[in-house]
Parts: structure tokens; sequence; C-alpha cells
């Protein structure tokens, strides 16, 4: 579709009719391809003084004459454009993006390591490993961090039952991050309850801050453990930073604070002895009177580091992922960061709604310093259940964790089929989880039920199944074997059957289109929304045709839409994290 964009926007060019920004979009109005926003051209120098009307005939005018085009209308200032099959062919041919000439790095899930993943963390891990295939796909480097915070309150809880506890935490037959994880709700309990226990954290923390504890090897048994779960969910990273090792640049990165008037000195009042940031008219504390570190104020330190400001953290290649090696935060690691992490011009960080302020702090302590480089907060809601939001605290996820999602799906799905393996089961049991979580828009919350698991409405399972049944009809044919790209003169075909093969074909023209507006508003549901489209029309197609029963002069043309279809809705499920089958 990007190929016809340009096209009309080079034809009306050369009239002197320059279109701005979004004026040329696909079109909603049933029996055409694309629609001209003529509103914007009325603000130019050239079509000064003319109506809405005259301007858009004078459009329809230039547009008539183009090859390729069927059929133009203009209408209360749109113009819509209906194109020919083969002018939509031809725009399958080929399509890519130019490479960026910026990275980007993308922080996600960062979640504490002292539980295992919930559906809630689950979430952000699946928007991250989408958006990463997509802004990649789109042209950018892209650079996958998982940030460990390995030094807050709730991890020093955990790490002090861990000290006191090791032989006991042997026996447990589950997965590390679930034993530590459960033990951590009897301690959070505690923790409110008994005043000399939570004395003894306390202690334990500042220890740790100081360097004085290495709790770091403990944090990476949980994070080797969560990274189990990540690689059932093909989620890998390329970076990982633990704050422990941070810590080191903490000093140099409240030294530039300071050094740059970003910081306030309280002299008195609630706050007196703290430092504070102004932002959105609002004081937030970055040092306490203590003269410890809020969470902002790390994270804006870390931040200092991503854009290159703050160096010398160093790194080890030795953490193992299912798709390969990742760089590991390291004191003593053999890589320096200039050497293996690139100077960045946008970051994004997946952090839930909640931290939107905490956010803001961040990018306003950035302007403050005079960083060059783009934020991106990637706000989403929370996963729910429909008795209130998951709590690491409360264990309220217990029994909802990724893993056990996993698992259920898995069973789910070899009740049904118990001739399938059980990767195969997993498969279609990732492809259920991964759309019913990327579906759904990232500013509205979803409410948890095990429904997601079913195989039947507007499923990941759906989407599968469609590309099975393409797949099938290729191989009946012998198709992929002997294919090669060629020009083609459409055949005949009753309107009865013109219909599914024009609905399918603009389905699958629409395919660089929704990449890019899903890469320009950094929203992954576009994805999924668009999957869903493009196999329903592809399930009307070849309900219709059955094309290994058409007639010779026309099944080559059917079978190279089944062909394209399969390309695509491959490209499709890939930006999505889903994996393809050969057999349901």
């Amino acid at each position: 579709m990007l190929l016809l964009i340009k096209k009309i926007r080079n034809a009306l060019e050369k009239h002197g009719y320059a279109l701005e920004g979004r004026a040329v979009y696909p079109s909603t109005k049933e029996g055409f391809h694309l629609t001209i926003n003529i509103y914007p051209l009325l603000k130019q120098q050239k079509t000064k003084g003319k109506s809405p009307e005259e301007l858009g005939e004078k459009v329809k005018e230039v547009l008539s004459r183009l090859k390729g085009v069927e059929k133009v209308e203009s209408v209360k200032g749109y113009v819509n454009v209906l194109f020919s099959l083969e002018e939509l062919v031809d725009s399958l041919k080929a399509f890519s993006f130019e490479k960026k000439k910026k990275s980007v790095v993308i922080e996600y899930p960062s979640v504490n390591p002292n539980k295992p993943w919930h559906v809630g963390h689950l979430r952000n891990a699946l928007i991250g490993l989408s958006l990463s295939r997509l802004l990649s796909f789109y042209g950018y480097n892209v650079i996958s961090l998982n940030y460990i915070n390995d030094m807050g309150l709730q991890v020093a809880q955990s790490y002090f039952y861990y000290l006191k506890n090791k032989e006991k935490i042997k026996e447990c037959k589950k997965k590390f991050d679930h034993c530590i994880g459960e033990q951590y709700v009897e301690l959070a309990k505690r923790f409110e309850e008994d005043k000399e226990f939570e004395k003894k954290v306390r202690e334990l923390l500042a220890k740790m801050e100081k360097g004085e504890e290495k709790v770091k090897e403990f944090a990476l048994e949980v994070v080797k453990a969560q990274q189990k779960t990540a690689d059932d969910y093909g989620i890998c990273f390329s970076f990982f930073v633990f704050e422990s090792d941070l810590s080191l640049l903490f000093e140099k990165g409240l030294k530039l604070l300071k050094e740059n008037k970003a910081l306030k000195y309280v002299e008195q009042g609630e706050l007196k002895g703290c430092y504070v940031i102004q932002a959105l008219g609002k004081e937030k504390v970055l040092i306490r009177s203590d003269s410890t570190l809020t969470y902002v104020a790390k994270d804006i330190i870390f931040h200092l580091w991503k854009f290159g400001v703050l160096r010398g953290l160093r790194f080890s290649k030795s953490f193992s992922q299912a798709c390969g090696e990742a760089f590991i935060s390291s004191l003593e690691g053999e890589f320096l960061d200039k050497e293996v992490f690139p100077s960045l011009e946008w970051a994004i960080n997946i952090v839930g709604i909640e931290q939107s302020y905490p956010q803001q702090v961040v990018k306003e302590a950035l302007k403050k310093l005079g960083v060059k480089g783009e934020l991106t907060h990637l706000a989403y809601a929370f996963v729910r259940l429909k008795e209130g939001h998951f709590s690491g605290r409360k264990g309220t996820w217990k029994g909802y964790t990724a893993d056990e999602l996993l698992e259920e799906g898995i069973k789910r799905v070899l009740e049904k089929n118990r001739d399938l393996s059980k990767e195969e089961a997993k498969k279609i049991a990732l492809a259920a989880i991964k759309f019913a979580f990327l579906k759904v828009n990232l500013k509205k919350p979803i409410y948890f039920d095990w429904s997601i698991l079913s195989p039947t409405g507007d499923t990941g399972v759906y989407l599968l199944y469609s590309l099975v049944r393409a797949s099938s009809i290729l191989r009946k044919a012998s198709y992929e074997q002997s294919h090669k790209e060629k020009d083609f003169n459409i055949p005949s075909f009753s309107k009865q059957k013109l219909l599914p093969i024009s609905s399918l074909l603009y389905q699958l023209s629409l395919f660089d289109y929704v990449v890019e507006q899903a890469s320009l508003s950094l929203d992954v549901s576009k994805i999924a929304e668009y999957a869903l489209s493009l196999s329903k029309a592809f399930h009307s197609f070849y309900s219709s045709l059955h094309v290994l029963n058409a007639p010779e002069e026309q099944r080559e043309f059917l079978l190279y839409l089944v062909f394209t279809y399969k390309r695509i809705m491959e490209k499709a499920l890939f930006l999505l994290g889903i994996e393809k089958v050969e057999r349901m």
C-alpha cells in the first residue's frame, strides 16, 4: 500500500499539489482502496481560494489519468481511489523498509528478582518482544535490555530469608523463582507485623546499598529461573544490567545533577535535608535526608548511562538464553560498556501506566542536563483479576504465573488433540496466549480469565489454522517448490468470485502500511488486529474459490494469492512472536 500511496503523492506533486503527513490513507469506503483528504491542500498557495469541491474535482482529474487507477470519486472534500487488481498485485511483489540511522534500546520487563513472572509481567514482556521485532523489521537497530533491581526493599526481604535458610530452599522442588516468590509472600506479611524483623531487613538493605553485602549472586539465580520462562515464550535480551553494578555510577551521577543545578536542597519543612527536583509543578525527592537514593534518582542515573553521559560499567557475555548469549553487567567483565553498548538517540521504557509521573521526572532531569536523546514511556494498563490487581506482596499472583499459564495451555491443547507432540501443543498454546495479550490496546486493562486459551473465535489459534490451511493447499499443488515471481494477467472471474479475491488482495496490500503505522505509534495491537482481518479475508477467499479445483486458467493466479497470503501472514505472526506450525 505504501507504494500506491507514493504513486498518488508523486502524481499530485507533479501538478503542484503537495500532500502533507497522513493526508492519504486506506479507504474505509466500500469499493475503494485509498482516500485523500483535500482540506490540507486548501491551505497551500496554489489552491487558495478554491472550494473543497472544486479542488476535489481537480485532484480527481489528475488521478483519473494514472495507469492502474480504475475509478476516482470526489465527495465533500475527500477523493476516493480504486486501483485495478493488476496494480494491487504489483504492489505486493516486494516491500522493505530503509535502515534507520539511529539505534533504539527497549527496556522490559524488569521484574524484581524475588518472584516468578506472573501474567501481569507477561503482558509487559510480550509487548517488549513484539515491539522489538516490529521496530527491527521497520529498520531500526534494536537493543533489548532487562534491568534488574537487586537493591530494593523487596529483594532485601527475600535475601534475608535466603541467607538464613539456604539448606531449606535447596529442598524446594519448584523453580528457584517460585520457591523464593512463595516465601516472599510470608516475609512481606511478617515485615508489616514484626518490628524486629523489619529492623533487621532494613539493616541488611543498608549494607546492600553500601556494597557490603553481595546480593547479586542470589539475584542472578532468580533471574536465571525467570529467564527459563522467557525462553519458553521466545523472549530474549541483548543486555542485563543489575542495579548493584550500576551503583558504581551513583556518585558520578549525583555530582552531575548537583553541578548542573538540577537538584534543590530543602532546608525546612517535611522534606528538610532532602534533595528534590522540580517536575510538572511538583517536587520529587531524589536524595533522602539520610543520603540514600530514591528509585527515581537511580533511574535518572541509569538513563544517563543509557544515553552515554555516564560510562564505566563492565560486561561479560556469559548469560545463556535459548536464543544465544547476552551481555550481563559484571564488576570484572571483559568488555567495557563503551565497547559493546552503542551511543543512543532513543530509549523506550515499557512501564505500567501508574509510573507515568516518575517517568516524566526522569525526562525532566535529562532535559535539565541537556541530554540529547529521546525517552519514550510506553505505558500499558494492568492485567487484573475480577477481584483486583495482582500483588507480589499479597501473593495474589499464585496460580497465575506465566509458567502455569503455559502449562495449562499445553494441557488443554493436548486434551483436544492427542496426536500432537508436546512441542506442537506448546506452539499452539503460545499462539493463543500471545495473541490474547497483544490484541488488546495498551491503554486498556486486561481482565484475566482462562478463556484466553480458547481455540475458537478471534484467537491466535484461528490464525495458525488459516496458515496451516494455506500451507496444505500449496503442498497439494506442489506450488512452493515451483513458484517464481512473475507478472500476472488477471484471469476472468464471475462477479461473485471476484469479491473475495479483491478483498484478500486489498488486505494483503495493507501489510506494509500497517507495519509503518504500528511502528510510528508503537502500538503492536495494530499488527494483531491486521492479522485477524487478513485471516478472515483468506477464509472467505478459500471457502468461495476452491483453489485446487479451479479451472486451469485461474488456478495459478489463485495459488499465487495463497502463496502471498502465507508469506505475509508468517511475517505478521513473527512480529507478534508467534511461531508457525505444520499441522493442527
